[in-house]
């Protein structure tokens, strides 16, 4: 079964990360924009009711002047806590690619208060996993010292942020 929420990684010109970030914004099935180091600039989340939705959003995001690539993954089954924490405000992206199957994987992610969502993807990862945190460190030591030892992940590649999310809308 397939959700309405789905993400977007974008690569976007440096010097017009801004202008692209305030474009995004402006998009309604846009959810929120967040600056990440990593492979990626930006990561978004977006509303997808439908393929042919996601489509022509990737196509109005495509002509944003600035933005260079997209990666669009397909999403699956996967939760969302909705439990961040009020004193947490950093937010790490975790690609995951697994070695088991996905519905283990993702119960063992329950487990953890960090993971405020994770959703199962198509694409070169199985899983995209939100985590939230007060600092870098927290984030880093989490997924080195807990998140790499889950049964079931082989591999783990984070995104974090640089800044707050930017709410679109």
């Amino acid at each position: 079964m397939k959700h309405d929420q789905s993400y977007m990684m974008l690569n976007v010109d440096h010097d017009k990360r801004k202008q692209v970030t305030e474009e995004l914004n402006r998009e309604n099935d846009v959810r929120s924009v967040a600056q990440v180091f990593g492979r990626f600039d930006l990561v978004l989340k977006i509303n997808a009711k439908n393929p042919e939705q996601k489509y022509e959003l990737v196509q109005r995001i495509r002509a944003i002047p600035g933005v260079t690539a997209i990666n669009a993954p397909e999403t699956y089954e996967g939760f969302n806590t909705t439990q961040t924490p009020l004193d947490s405000n950093l937010t790490a992206y975790c690609l995951l690619r697994v070695n088991r199957p996905l519905t283990e994987v993702m119960k063992n992610l329950k487990r953890w208060p960090a993971i405020t969502e994770a959703w199962a993807i198509g694409g070169d990862f199985e899983i995209i996993a939100s985590l939230t945190g007060k600092t870098h460190q927290e984030l880093s030591k989490f997924v080195i010292s807990d998140l790499e030892k889950v049964d079931g992940i082989s591999t783990t590649e984070t995104l974090f942020t640089f800044e707050p999310h930017v709410k679109a809308g």
